[in-house]
């Protein structure tokens, strides 16, 4: 056998008495002991002298012909088998008992297993001492898997004979290449991913992240944790994100220098060997000693083990079901397209029935969709884990929780709609995408001016989408089912205010035009619509005459435009300026007529437009104490502090107490943190966490206040 070599001289020296030799029979001969034709694949001689146990002893698998024969014994009256048997050590009985069982077919478990155990003997002394074909080999093999199958309840037999099995159908053949091995199979790494290892380490090769899970998850150093046994597809594949991250080429590991072997013990305690194992016919690395790849492994799996913790709580209540969305909600996002889940494939079938019908639903199916429960109660993490498990499955819904002005409310329907691409990431929308939002969310406010949302209004509304640039299909999607349901849904002014704040130039332009657009649609321009303009032009520090200028041009340059070809023409023929084809007309006793009426609309329209809350001289006093935030949102700060957590319901009633919508409140007031120091002062977790270093400062602040009142008042 090509690198298979004895060590010492054991069981190799003849017997005193050279004039009998015991020599192999091979399958193809039978041999004859006491009268019994008992077939070949045995030793049959003198046994020689061998070390055994420290001692000194004939070989055990050789049959002595010269040795008494007793009675055979089966069943209960059976004389026991030594632990370790041997053909000249073992009682006259027992040898005749051995000679039967081996002359009836040694098919026959009934026999004392030490039958077995001598016989195996042989094969094994044959294997790796007799200079055997690769023929010869694997007909041995194939005699000790039919016992290995025979006395497949006996451990012992089991554990001898598993030896050979392993390691000598191994060293049959060259190993070629082959996948990472996921199954652990006992103490000891798996002799195939060993040798595996071993070559590429040799060749230089940069190790994948399975390659070193396989490594870490089949050492017998493991430390695996509960995570890694229990969600092993989960703990697998964040093993590998987190792998890649550190390592995009893969792990280069040093080649130690040394060449990989395997040491074969014999069972029969007679004598040893040593295997080389080779692949792509060179010997291999040895990678039994290495260490620094396995800490490294270990350290990333300690990570994972973190992040998995709380979906591992969460799955080892055995009544919950660890493919459920409820369950996918407490992984990394990065996981679930890798995890197969029949609650994603319910979903998308859901969802795609759905949005065949326009695709309005109430949030509340959604959220009792996904968490099987709805208290009627809607928090941010429960319309994130929608929009995550949607995407997951090619869908969306709108309005958008990235990039909305505010969530819907539990009673509200939302839009869903088809992305056009499963799995895609909702968390980041470009620049290009927020400003085509803000225009639509500007002219969708002034669609509603007059109550009445009209289809030319729709349709003036998308025409202007679809000349935004810079918007791929999906982000045209993702529009075009916000738009609906801001139409549907009138506009929260004073969180449209916030947003239209902090734009710039080009999308100033934008939203004006959109603004236009759906004012010139229908052919009436009406006095609500102009108060409509007035007033965002107001927070845009635009000029409010520019409202009826704007109106009359139909269009702002550096909108959105929608451009004419070109057409072949007469040389030299003259170009007529174009003349607006929609047949509006502004004629100045209407416009001043129209303006006339706007303080009467800003009356009708004051609490919606929230024009108060801008008003410089209710922000006077109160912007010497905190600079940036008006009265109402000061007052607000000032009982917010009072608590270093709010519960969700203590929150609804302190915002409805200062008049505040519970979402565009927290977005306001850690908006004006932010700016001011750097932080947010409320964080949503299990309600609302206070920032405590904000508190302690603005404690200070509202104190001082305090005390410079009651000082002026003395």
């Amino acid at each position: 056998m090509t690198g298979m070599n004895p060590t010492g001289s054991r069981g190799n020296a003849p017997g005193r008495n050279s004039s009998r030799q015991y020599r192999w029979v091979p399958s193809s001969e039978t041999a004859t002991v006491a009268g019994r034709e008992i077939g070949g694949m045995v030793f049959v001689g003198t046994p020689p002298d061998v070390i055994r146990s420290a001692s000194k002893a004939k070989c055990a698998a050789v049959i002595d012909p010269a040795l008494p024969i007793g009675q055979i014994r089966t069943g209960k009256d059976s004389e026991r088998f030594p632990y370790k048997p041997g053909y000249s050590d073992i009682s006259a009985d027992c040898r005749a008992t051995y000679l039967e069982w081996l002359a009836t077919g040694r098919s026959d478990a009934s026999f004392d297993k030490g039958c077995a155990l001598l016989y195996y003997y042989g094969l094994e002394r044959r294997f790796f001492l007799g200079n055997s074909s690769a023929a010869e080999k694997r007909e041995i093999l194939k005699e000790a898997r039919r016992l290995h199958d025979l006395y497949s309840g006996n451990t012992q037999i089991q554990c001898v004979i598993g030896g050979l099995i392993k390691l000598g159908t191994f060293s049959l053949v060259d190993q070629g290449r082959i996948e990472p091995s996921f199954i652990c199979d006992g103490w000891t790494l798996p002799l195939s991913l060993e040798v595996a290892l071993g070559a590429r380490v040799r060749d230089g090769e940069h190790l994948s992240a399975d390659w070193l899970f396989s490594w870490y998850h089949c050492h017998p150093t493991n430390r695996s944790s509960n995570a890694a046994d229990r969600s092993r597809d989960e703990f697998r594949a964040l093993f590998k994100l987190r792998f890649d991250e550190r390592f995009p080429v893969g792990l280069k590991v040093k080649n130690p220098g040394k060449l990989q072997q395997f040491h074969y013990m014999a069972s029969s305690g007679e004598f040893s060997a040593y295997f080389h194992p080779r692949s792509g016919g060179k010997p291999v690395a040895d990678v039994a000693k290495l260490d620094e790849p396995l800490k490294i492994a270990q350290r990333i799996a300690d990570g994972v083990t973190k992040e998995l913790d709380e979906y591992y709580r969460f799955v080892q209540d055995e009544s919950r079901d660890p493919s459920s969305l409820e369950a996918l909600s407490l992984l990394r996002k990065e996981l679930w397209s890798l995890l197969a889940s029949k609650e994603l494939e319910q979903l998308r079938t859901w969802a795609r029935s759905i949005a065949a019908k326009g695709g309005f639903v109430p949030v509340a199916e959604i959220v009792a969709r996904l968490t099987g429960r709805t208290d009627g109660k809607l928090e941010t993490q429960q319309l994130t884990l929608a929009a995550d498990a949607l995407a997951q499955v090619g869908y969306g819904f709108a309005p958008d929780p990235q990039s909305a002005l505010r969530y819907p409310n539990i009673e509200e329907s939302v839009v869903l709609f088809e992305l056009g691409e499963a799995g895609a990431s909702l968390d980041e929308v470009s620049d290009a995408y927020r400003m085509a939002f803000l225009a639509a969310a500007s002219g969708a406010f002034v669609a509603h001016a007059d109550g009445i949302v009209t289809a030319s209004e729709r349709k003036a509304l998308l025409e202007n989408m679809n000349d935004a640039e810079n918007l791929n299909e999906q982000l045209r999607r993702r529009l075009t089912a916000n738009l609906d349901w801001m139409l549907s849904t009138a506009p929260d002014f004073a969180l449209l205010r916030k947003k239209l704040r902090r734009i710039g130039p080009d999308a100033v332009r934008a939203i004006r035009n959109a603004m236009v657009s759906v004012a010139r649609s229908d052919g009436t321009v009406n006095p609500q619509e102009v108060a409509a303009f007035e007033t965002i032009y107001k927070v845009l520090r635009l000029d409010p005459a520019e409202v009826y200028s704007d109106l009359h041009a139909g269009n702002i340059q550096g909108g959105f435009v929608r451009m004419r070809s070109a057409e072949p023409s007469a040389s030299g023929e003259a170009i007529p300026a174009e003349t607006p084809t929609d047949g509006i007309q502004l004629d100045s006793e209407r416009i001043a007529a129209i303006h006339s009426d706007t303080d009467q609309v800003f009356s009708v329209l004051g609490d919606i437009f929230d024009e108060k809350a801008d008003g410089l001289g209710s922000r006077r006093a109160q912007d010497m104490l905190l600079p940036g935030l008006d009265a109402k949102y000061a007052a607000f700060a000032n009982e917010i502090i009072n608590s270093d957590h709010w519960t969700e319901d203590g929150f609804q009633e302190l915002c409805a107490r200062h008049s505040l919508m519970a979402s565009g409140a927290v977005e306001d007031i850690n908006e004006w943190a932010f700016e001011t120091y750097g932080d947010a002062l409320l964080d949503e977790h299990d309600g609302y966490e206070v920032n405590a270093e904000i508190a302690d400062v603005l404690k200070m602040a509202f104190e001082s206040e305090s005390s410079g009142v009651r000082t002026g008042t003395a």
